[in-house]
């Protein structure tokens, strides 16, 4: 039987994660990534939500396994024929901290031994070369399932800069509409506000936070609404601006 056509679709990373949340929690080897936390806020409000990323033949099948329990979409979730590194790790040690490195730290301060799954851990760090080539696990414009063309939506979350380039334009072939991006930090660095109409423009919301927002205007110091209306201008109708607990700033040209 040929399955249907899901009505959104969230592409990003596929992860692995090991995380201590702010009331001292401990969550290991849980499903995450950033495409799997968007799509699980859309399933909220829609019950038709497939995921689209990478993996490596290492990554944990019954993770694959309860997000397709939890009915989600997996068929867009490539597996690589070689094993990749998809671990993550943060702690929150309190509900305003998000914090990538130093897990041993972490989990010392709550008295638990460090994980094995975490002896090597590293973060990922972008290199050079990441700005002209696709690194394994990023995304691709073909990683998108045959029946894209029939979804009501789409979202890119926070992944390679030539992903974030390529697949809007793929799902702009493919007559999706609407499409929403959330921008890596990785590239929304002083000194790269040029780079940003190649992502920018044809979307139809653009959704950095406070933070990535203002790091990628400097050294000018535009006030949050110049800062808006210059994404805007990049060819986007909708600027949403996160400022986490106290809410958001949206511009609508």
């Amino acid at each position: 039987m040929q399955k249907e056509p899901s009505d959104y679709l969230f592409v990003g990373e596929i992860r692995e994660e090991y995380c201590i949340d702010s009331t001292g929690g401990v969550h290991l080897g849980a499903p995450g990534g950033n495409a799997v936390y968007a799509a699980v806020g859309a399933r909220i409000w829609s019950s038709s939500v497939a995921l689209v990323g990478r993996v490596g033949n290492n990554f944990p099948p019954d993770l694959i396994k309860e997000l397709s329990q939890h009915e989600f979409d997996i068929h867009g979730i490539r597996k690589l024929p070689e094993p990749q590194d998809t671990r993550a790790f943060y702690a929150c040690p309190t509900p305003l901290e998000y914090l990538e490195t130093k897990p041993t730290s972490h989990f010392l301060r709550l008295g638990i031994p460090l994980p094995k799954k975490l002896l090597d851990y590293q973060p990922s760090i972008q290199t050079s070369a990441e700005q002209t080539s696709l690194p394994p696990l990023a995304p691709r414009p073909n990683d998108l399932p045959p029946q894209a063309s029939d979804a009501k939506g789409a979202h890119i979350s926070p992944t390679h800069y030539l992903s974030q380039i390529s697949i809007p334009v793929q799902l702009h072939d493919l007559g999706v509409r609407p499409i929403t991006l959330d921008p890596s930090s990785r590239y929304m660095q002083s000194g790269r506000f040029d780079d940003l109409p190649m992502i920018i423009n044809g979307l139809d919301a653009f959704l950095p936070n406070e933070e990535e927002a203002k790091a990628v205007i400097q050294p000018h110091g535009w006030e949050i609404w110049d800062i808006a209306q210059a994404f805007s201008d990049m060819g986007c109708r909708f600027i949403v601006i996160k400022c986490g607990s106290r809410g958001q700033y949206a511009w609508d040209s």
